[in-house]
């Protein structure tokens, strides 16, 4: 084991983190036949194999020693060889490769993309990492089916609690970019709602906002934006919840969004007392809302009860879900 950190020590600037020690001198012959698969620009259920060695560290520095050091320049940290991805098909290696951060005492793993020249991280530590390799399912999406079907189960059913016991985790442990093509373009967007929505209810809209901020990389995160556009005015930073607004009108077409849209800048545009600004918003929603939804209606009725004869809030709100109702 001395002649790998040896080795390592001898490409390495800064430090050796203790976890990173502590795998090369206990743990590396557990791991060293394991296979890996989900890989940014792979199919996700393309296996490779993986080899940690001495001989793999110095091919891999030699090899790709100026791409290393640019990327870590370029991302102000220091990346160091890990391990070979080996295709079991042809047994040969790939140009790509495994590296870790050791400027992070939690060792998170990037995997080293010959094809644009980026360290994209995929997990966030060794230690998720070597979890993952432990796991017997090929690739970690294989269980997020019904850990989405139960989330939203949960999520209906009004156990926030489930929710967040049953997806957090998962996102916590692996590095998932809901911009990136993938079987699971909808459902990742979706699961992160949801997890924003258990949040949100439990008064904790930091972390609401922070899951929806991921969910918004998507293409399918209409629901999300809608969230987090209602969230940020409900947060009364009403210039950027209408900056949301409007770029939401910007990259969204379909009926839904915009009468939401359209809603939420209406009641902004009510507080600020710009009443006729918020009646020409109110006028562009289609009616295609949910009815019943509390939360949409009650603001309108209380931005109409602003500026017209009537004070009685009950009078209209229901007036105005009438309104919604027959225009559907």
């Amino acid at each position: 084991m001395s002649k790998i950190l040896d080795t390592l020590k001898s490409y390495c600037k800064g430090p050796i983190p203790e976890r990173l020690y502590s795998f090369f001198t206990s743990e590396v012959e557990k791991y060293n036949d394991c296979k890996i698969a989900n890989l940014p620009g792979w199919d996700p259920e393309s296996t490779f194999g993986l080899k940690f060695s001495k001989d793999t560290i110095e091919e891999l520095q030699e090899r790709h020693g100026d791409w290393i050091a640019d990327g870590s320049a370029n991302d102000r940290c220091e990346y160091i060889a890990f391990s070979s991805l080996i295709d079991l098909d042809y047994e040969d290696k790939l140009t790509d490769f495994i590296a870790v951060n050791i400027s992070d005492e939690n060792c998170p793993v990037y995997f080293g993309n010959h094809e644009n020249g980026q360290f994209e991280m995929i997990y966030n530590s060794l230690d998720y990492f070597l979890a993952y390799l432990d796991k017997e399912e090929a690739h970690p999406m294989e269980g997020f089916t019904s850990l989405y079907e139960s989330a939203k189960s949960a999520f209906y059913n009004g156990d926030n609690e489930q929710v967040i016991e049953g997806v957090a985790p998962f996102f916590e442990q692996h590095e998932i970019d809901p911009s990136k093509p993938g079987p699971y373009m909808k459902e990742i967007p979706d699961a992160l709602n949801l997890l924003a929505c258990a949040y949100y209810d439990r008064d904790q809209p930091n972390q609401a906002l922070a899951y929806l901020d991921q969910a918004c990389k998507g293409f399918f995160c209409r629901n999300a934006y809608l969230n987090r556009a209602k969230f940020i005015m409900v947060s009364s930073d009403y210039e950027r919840a209408m900056e949301q607004c409007n770029q939401g009108l910007e990259r969204f077409s379909d009926d839904y969004a915009t009468s939401f849209l359209n809603l939420y800048r209406g009641v902004i545009y009510g507080i600020l007392e710009r009443y006729d600004d918020a009646q020409t918003c109110f006028d562009l929603m289609t009616g295609n809302v949910e009815k019943s939804d509390f939360d949409i209606l009650t603001p309108v009725a209380a931005v109409y009860t602003h500026y017209t004869e009537s004070d009685d809030f009950e009078m209209v709100f229901n007036k105005v879900a009438t309104l919604i109702k027959e225009s559907e």
